[in-house]
């Protein structure tokens, strides 16, 4: 074995809890406890760093890389403890052409499996990664070359589809998603997030961006959704299909209710009047009732094409069906400019829930003799159960309505 290059650090002794006595510099976890319990067997690397003596007894580092004579490419674990691999651990260093030392390692945490094992150079479909303080661009192709179509900002968390390439320049490009923005990113330019690094979200903060996004992208990420609506219902019509039926969702599909939602600051209130006084909470079927939401600027349009190209237009709702929100939801349509429309299908009290309502609902139509072309939604218990044609998802980011398939709200992009 060969003592390591620098005289006032102790070579370490392999052990199997995860803490040594000496550790290299620059490292930025906020780890300070030892881990209990046995050693992960996680990816080795090479660390880049120089060892000397840490004050809380263990070895720590962030950046690792696949071989000792490369740039360091991979973050194998942000808050980490490192302790000597089976190999022979910290025994095991070598310098680089540059003079530089590198140390195999492997590395245990407090954090899960999941999170430490997420990297940006090898992404896996739905690893979370955030936009270093330089920002990124999002090219519309896997290569530097490709239009850029957004700069996602410092601080934004991605969510990876798992797709990553090479370009021919050699940059690690990988397949990202915020909210509906999707793209190509450098894998450089991200870095690993997890629960400890993010800490617990602040209400008041999350607010102001989900304020933000309505305010800036949200008709954009609509429209985009809509002219892709658009485009398959003209594929379909050139098919000639019989009965050509278009689905839609009223509430953040084709009418917003965004006046009411700001009111109550992204409250739901069940009972009480909607004045929209300052201070006064605003209830949701009052609100409903008072046929005052505004029609969402895309969904019109599509509405509008499909009337103009000979497609029925059935709107499929959980509002409640009784006469007065029956009456007051087909003056708001009108007023909206929905005019033409085929049918108007509304939750009956009693009815299962509302994504196993709307599927069944769907399905008589097909067994009618109708073709549904496409089914737009805000949520994505819209397009559940079959019976859609081809479902398209339009952002919603102020509430969700779990579905059979995705009760949890954490399992799916919920705007």
């Amino acid at each position: 074995m060969t003592d390591f290059p620098v005289a006032d650090a102790k070579r370490p002794t392999p052990a199997a809890g995860g803490s040594s006595e000496t550790g290299p510099a620059g490292m930025t976890s906020k780890a300070a406890a030892a881990v209990a319990g046995g050693n992960w067997d996680l990816q080795g690397g090479w660390l880049v760093s120089r060892p000397i003596s840490s004050p809380d007894g263990q070895w720590k580092g962030t950046e690792t890389s696949e071989a000792p004579e490369q740039v360091p490419s991979r973050a194998l674990l942000n808050d980490g403890v490192w302790h000597p691999s089976a190999d022979g651990g910290f025994d095991s260093w070598t310098q680089d052409r540059t003079g530089i030392h590198h140390y195999h390692v492997q590395a245990t945490s407090g954090l899960s499996k999941a999170a430490a094992v997420q990297d940006p150079s090898k992404p896996n479909a739905g690893d979370v990664f955030s936009v270093t303080k330089k920002g990124v661009n999002v090219h519309a192709g896997p290569e530097l070359e490709a239009g850029i179509t957004a700069v996602f900002m410092p601080g934004t968390e991605v969510r990876a589809t798992g797709e990553l390439r090479t370009d021919h320049a050699g940059n690690k490009l990988i397949e990202v998603e915020a909210g509906h923005r999707k793209g190509w990113v450098l894998a450089r330019l991200l870095t690993t997030v997890s629960q400890a690094d993010r800490g617990p979200e602040n209400l008041a903060a999350v607010k102001q961006r989900l304020k933000a996004y309505q305010a800036g992208d949200y008709k954009r990420d609509v429209t985009e959704v809509i002219e892709k609506a658009r485009a398959h219902i003209a594929e379909q019509l050139a098919k000639k299909v019989p009965n050509p039926t278009l689905v839609l969702d009223i509430d953040e599909t084709s009418l917003s209710n965004y006046e009411e939602i700001e009111h109550n600051d992204g409250a739901y209130f069940s009972k009480g009047d909607c004045t929209l006084e300052p201070g006064a909470a605003c209830g949701v079927p009052a609100w409903e009732k008072s046929a005052r939401a505004k029609a969402i600027g895309p969904t019109l349009e599509l509405f509008k094409y499909a009337r103009e190209h000979g497609v029925a237009v059935t709107f499929i709702t959980g509002r409640p069906d009784d006469p007065e929100e029956r009456a007051a939801t087909m003056k708001n349509l009108a007023a909206a400019g929905y005019e033409g429309w085929s049918g108007l299908i509304m939750k009956p009290a009693g009815a299962s829930d509302t994504g196993s309502f709307k599927t069944n609902e769907r399905r008589k139509l097909v067994e009618a003799g109708n073709t549904i072309v496409a089914c737009v939604g805000d949520q994505w218990s819209d397009g559940e159960g079959g019976y859609v044609g081809k479902f398209f998802k339009v952002p919603n980011p102020w509430y969700y309505i779990p579905s059979h398939a995705n009760p949890d709200p954490a399992q799916r992009h919920l705007n």
